[in-house]
Formats: C-alpha cells, structure tokens, sequence
C-alpha cells in the first residue's frame, strides 16, 4: 500500500512541477506579446490566448499537487482548534467524500464534453482558432489526479486514526 501511496504522491509532484513551468511559458509569451505590439507595431493574434490556456492548464493540473502539500482552501480558523481525532474524523466523513463526489461528477461531465470537442475538431472560435480538446480534455486528467491525492490523504487519515485507537 505505501508504494502505491509513494506513487500518487510522486505523479503528484512531477505533475504539479512539469506543469508549473507552463507559468514561465506563460510570461515569455506575454513578453514577446508587448514587444510585438508595443516596439515594432505587430500584435500577435495568438499570444493572449496562449497565455490563457498555459495559465488554465498549470491551474488544472495543479490541483493535485495543491493536495499533495495540504494547500487547498478551508476555514482553518475552526478546523484548526479541533482535537487531531476529530479533525481525522472530518477528513474522512465530510472533507474527503465531498471531495470524492466532487472529482466523480466533474470527471464524468467534462470527460464527456472534452470528448465531444475531440470527435467535432471543435476549435476556439477567435483570430488564431486553435482545436480545444487539449484544454479540455487536462480537466478530467487533472481532477483524475485530484481524485487519485485526496484518495491517498484519505487512507492515510485512515491509518491514522485506526493508530490514534489503537493508543491506549
């Protein structure tokens, strides 16, 4: 169990790391953008669009590298005061099946309409008109990610708890 654990968390981390350089991308693209215009008067059709979809995909695919450092959201101010065992028992009865239900229900509905832009060729509709399925189909990949890290969190919870018990 723990190689598989050791998995999710080093896909996690490779992911989140690749993807994070996107970012980089993202700001040489807005460089040579502002130069095109501003300095030689030839804006380019494709620079902001890229930009956006470099952004959006370090966004889709980071949220599990988000969950592999405990970085998402949560109202720390009262989770933070509770007993570890209860907030054990949060993560596993509340925190981690709201979550689990969340990344099924976005999994299955934009699987279903990244797979309905790849058999259309659907494109973007603007200037430069790129296909779109690419995007789209890294938001069922990543949440798949998510899925896999919040699963790995919540066996670990699990075992924690189960130790905790165990304590005499």
């Amino acid at each position: 169990m723990n190689k598989f654990l050791e998995l999710i968390d080093k896909t996690s981390d490779w992911t989140g790391r690749i993807f994070s350089a996107a970012f980089v991308v993202a700001s040489v693209v807005v460089v040579y953008a502002v130069i095109m215009r501003y300095l030689f008067n030839r804006p380019t059709v494709w620079g902001l669009e890229l930009t956006i979809y470099l952004c959006g995909a370090t966004y889709l695919m980071g949220g599990a590298y988000a969950e592999y450092f405990n970085a998402h959201i949560r109202i720390d101010t009262v989770y933070d005061k509770l007993p570890l065992r209860m907030r054990l028992i949060v993560d596993l009865t509340l925190t981690g099946p709201l979550l689990f239900f969340f990344c099924v229900m976005l999994i299955w509905t934009s699987g279903e309409w990244a797979w309905e832009a790849l058999v259309t060729w659907e494109r973007s509709m603007t200037l430069w008109n790129p296909i779109i399925w690419p995007m789209r189909a890294l938001i069922p990949i990543g949440t798949f990610l998510l899925l896999l890290q919040g699963l790995a969190r919540f066996i670990r919870n699990l075992e924690a708890l189960k130790s905790l018990k165990a304590r005499p």
